[in-house]
């Protein structure tokens, strides 16, 4: 149960803050970088965007920045279909 609990708290460090639909049909997610730094905030939009398109996704645009929350990795990307 500890282990359970502490991953918890690892991804509450560096979760996606907002994750919503764009007005053409592709996807946005951001995340904020807390405990894992930017490298982590890539990860958790890769899982994201997995999620979101389980055929696979391309990424139209990445942003880095700072808001008053902190760093950010925001992605706008879009689902592949066969």
């Amino acid at each position: 149960m500890r282990t359970f609990l502490g991953f918890l708290v690892l991804l509450a460090g560096c979760a996606p803050t907002e994750q919503i639909t764009l007005p053409k049909g592709d996807f946005e997610v951001t995340t904020h970088s807390r405990l894992f730094g930017l490298e982590g905030t890539k990860a958790n939009n890769e899982h994201a965007a997995s999620r979101t398109c389980p055929e696979g996704y391309i990424v139209l645009n990445e942003k880095i920045g700072q808001d008053a929350e902190g760093n950010y990795r925001r992605w706008e990307f879009g689902c592949l279909s066969r």
